[in-house]
């Protein structure tokens, strides 16, 4: 990454915007990441930092150039890929909030009531945004409307450039900011997100000044402990509340894709001593249960999952019922590293039971052995396979709400299984 931070942005800027227009990859209506409102979204490009761990689908900016855009276009709303200057956006964004859902999925009463400009650094084209905000202000004040626009931003260019925060806060009827701070400290800011340490402080500056200025923002913050140890989250709160921040911070969680991989290991490549906190499983083998109605339909969405992530699929069997025999297979033949995952109801066996299983199976060599339980929700008795090992190998036991992250309340849909495949192609050390 080029570390003169500041003149990467201008030649990014150089690049997504052109005759005061912006390049814009896509659009969509979409449920607010931090609340169950919804948001008008536009997908664009360019970021001034190169997190490792970012799952954007664009290519990244190292050398300034335009990238191929994978993003979505949707065709429902006659809307294409392309450089819109800042009242077109503001025209889309409320033919999106009159019809949310020829943009996105929604309900019948969902309303839209902020926008979003995402997959980028918005403050990389200021000039863009204050035209922007000068536009929805107007628009709000004649409508009698209360929209409001969310800016997702690093911080840098706001602590670099406090003036921008000065022109900001003439908006604060419609604007909130959305700080993503990545680091509790220099060290873990320089590589993490590949950059110099001289622009450590600028997202704490910006946020200090941005509370004083009296504009509306929040703190997000990728704590998930694959990549963030848990005594660095309390750094960041020790700075935060330094600065003045006293509202919740938003915890966010990784995402892996193929993108985030292919950004990981060109990371590993440049800092080949830096310590990750995490491995990534290179070898999965699905077994899934025949007595087990659904498990075959668990385990290939977890294969698409894993195919996402690792560029490749897992290993899929299929065995009879007495598991002796193996109907069906696909991928290459297993080795001492293979991780095996075994799709099941643990509530229809007991400890004793999953080893007399394997050894039907007829597996001597195996990295490890991972029972992934799809069954009731509530059972407690995932603890006790625990402490069994088979063939000298300590199980280990996730459950399928687990690894889709979706809390007891709420139902498992097919893409929530696919994200599990993503989770599992990975283990936090």
């Amino acid at each position: 990454m080029e570390y003169d931070l500041i003149k990467l942005s201008q030649k990014i800027e150089s690049k997504v915007i052109r005759d005061g227009k912006r390049l814009f990859a896509g659009f969509s209506v979409e449920k607010n990441v931090d609340s169950p409102t919804f948001s008008a979204v536009a997908y664009s490009c360019g970021c001034n930092i190169g997190c490792y761990y970012c799952s954007s689908t664009v290519r990244d900016y190292i050398d300034g150039k335009v990238p191929d855009i994978n993003l979505r276009t949707l065709k429902t709303g006659g809307l294409r890929k392309g450089f819109y200057s800042s009242e077109e956006l503001l025209t889309i964004f409320l033919t999106m909030a009159a019809s949310p859902s020829n943009f996105g999925e929604t309900r019948p009463g969902d309303k839209v009531d902020t926008f979003a400009i995402l997959d980028c650094e918005t403050t990389i084209g200021m000039d863009f945004v204050f035209r922007f905000m000068d536009s929805l202000a107007s628009y709000n004040k004649e409508a009698g409307t209360r929209y409001k626009f969310e800016l997702f931003t690093n911080g840098i260019l706001l602590g670099h450039h406090p003036e921008y925060l000065d022109k900001l806060a003439n908006y604060r009827d419609c604007l909130t900011i959305r700080f993503s701070i990545k680091a509790g400290n220099e060290a873990a800011f320089t590589h993490r997100v590949d950059t110099s340490p001289e622009y450590f402080q600028c997202p704490f500056e910006a946020l200090k000044k941005c509370i004083e200025l009296g504009i509306d923002n929040y703190v997000c913050v990728l704590s998930d402990e694959k990549i963030m140890a848990a005594e660095e989250f309390e750094e960041i709160n020790r700075r935060l509340a330094e600065v003045g921040y006293t509202r919740e911070i938003y915890e966010e969680k990784l995402i892996m894709s193929v993108s985030c991989i292919n950004r990981i290991r060109k990371h590993q490549e440049k800092y080949p001593d830096y310590e990750f906190r995490f491995r990534f499983r290179e070898s999965i083998l699905l077994i899934y249960d025949p007595n087990v109605e659904g498990t075959d339909l668990v385990a290939r969405k977890l294969n698409s999952g894993i195919r996402r992530v690792l560029g490749k699929a897992g290993m899929l069997w299929a065995l009879g019922d007495n598991f002796n025999e193996i109907l069906y297979s696909s991928g290459n033949g297993y080795t001492g590293n293979t991780s095996v995952v075994f799709v099941t109801d643990l509530s229809t066996y007991v400890p004793s039971e999953i080893a007399d299983v394997f050894r039907e199976i007829g597996i001597e060599e195996y990295g490890e052995i991972i029972l992934l339980d799809v069954g009731n929700r509530g059972f407690d008795g995932l603890s006790t396979f625990k402490h069994h090992s088979v063939n000298g190998e300590k199980l280990k036991v996730r459950t399928l709400r687990e690894l889709c992250r979706v809390d007891e309340a709420s139902s498992i849909s097919p893409e929530d299984i696919v994200r599990a495949g993503h989770n599992i192609t990975y283990f936090w050390l």
